[in-house]
């Protein structure tokens, strides 16, 4: 499959083939303790979600071996 990323006024930013996708396994809702109560939704706690929330990875190897691999990362945080 191929695959590319593009900016936002439509310029490519690498293309290639996806060579991996997988699943992270984690949590969907969770906070940092130390934080405190966040009532904005988790915001004050994306530094510890993102490592330790489900997650989504696509790597794609680029068609300039320059570049090399590239992945993307979906982190799940849910809108409370």
């Amino acid at each position: 499959m191929t695959a590319g990323l593009c900016s936002p006024n439509g310029a490519p930013l690498v293309s290639g083939t996806i060579t991996k996708g997988y699943l992270v396994d984690g949590p969907i809702y969770s906070d940092a303790d130390a934080e405190g109560e966040d009532p904005g939704s988790l915001n004050d706690s994306q530094g510890y979600i993102t490592p330790v929330a489900a997650r989504a990875v696509i790597v794609i190897e680029c068609d300039d071996a320059d570049i090399g691999e590239v992945a993307c990362i979906f982190v799940r945080m849910p809108e409370v």
